[in-house]
């Protein structure tokens, strides 16, 4: 067996090897396309929040599409969701669904949670 024949030439990269711990730490990641932002995320090892293959179809489709990424390591969880909540807000990008409708959930009193959606009882 040929070692060049199991390798992708042209997409080697080096690293130092700090530069590449820092991704093992809590971080937010966005997805660009033509320098536009598409969508914003985080997670508490950032290189795995990009690579995980079990997220919603939509971050799935702006990763197919996006042909660049950006990679901001942070100091902690909570600062890494802050940024995350942050940039959204001021970013808007159009992938990031789940976000936009947050102030008219707000109005209408309904809460967001992983596992189910509460909305207030008509009395």
């Amino acid at each position: 067996m040929n070692i060049e024949d199991l390798v992708i030439h042209s997409a080697g990269q080096r690293y130092r090897a700090n530069d590449f711990r820092i991704l093992l730490e809590p971080g937010v990641y966005i997805l660009l396309k033509n320098k536009v932002p598409i969508y914003i995320g985080m997670g508490k090892i950032l290189i795995n929040s990009i690579s995980r293959s079990n997220s919603h179809s939509t971050r799935k489709d702006a990763l197919k599409s996006c042909d660049r990424i950006l990679l901001y390591p942070c100091k902690s969880l909570v600062a890494a969701k802050d940024l995350e909540r942050l940039l959204i807000q001021r970013l808007q990008p159009a992938s990031n669904i789940h976000h936009k409708y947050g102030k008219l959930r707000k109005a209408l009193g309904i809460t967001v949670h992983k596992s189910y959606v509460q909305v207030p009882q008509q009395q």
